[in-house]
């Protein structure tokens, strides 16, 4: 993946998939440039699947950690991401403990008639092989 996707709100496209073999897969997110208030920030949802084969291709769910509780947007786990960072940042990282051959993110905001209801998206393959097995978020996801 060279430059961001932009995702917003909650349409239906806001899917990104990684393809290639790999064990692992992290998610860089940034905030628009510009938001209209610091109070009312907008809080992501992100459901993370693998591509394996089993006896045919198919997508798993990787179990997000620590999962969201209550209502889900998604059919899967999913990671609750706020503040996003002014900056491209490392805000959370997929592991699987075989070859994954496609990765799939999926995106939904709380809010998507917020102005802030958009965000940049970076995804890349993790080459060194991991033994875990999870959709972690990663600390200091906010900046100020």
């Amino acid at each position: 993946m060279i430059g961001p996707i932009v995702i917003q709100g909650r349409r239906n496209d806001n899917v990104i998939d990684l393809n290639g073999v790999s064990r692992g897969a992290v998610l860089l997110m940034r905030r628009p440039p510009v938001v209209s208030s610091r109070e009312t920030g907008v809080r992501w949802y992100v459901g993370c699947q693998a591509l394996i084969i089993l006896q045919e291709r198919t997508y798993v769910t990787v179990p997000a950690y620590p999962a969201r509780r209550g209502k889900s947007f998604f059919p899967l786990d999913e990671l609750a991401l706020a503040p996003l960072p002014a900056v491209p940042k490392v805000v959370a990282a997929a592991y699987f403990p075989a070859d994954v051959f496609a990765w799939r993110f999926q995106f939904f905001a709380d809010d998507p008639e917020h102005p802030d209801a958009k965000a940049d998206v970076w995804v890349y393959p993790m080459l060194e092989a991991h033994d875990g097995c999870g959709f972690f978020k990663a600390p200091c996801r906010g900046s100020r």
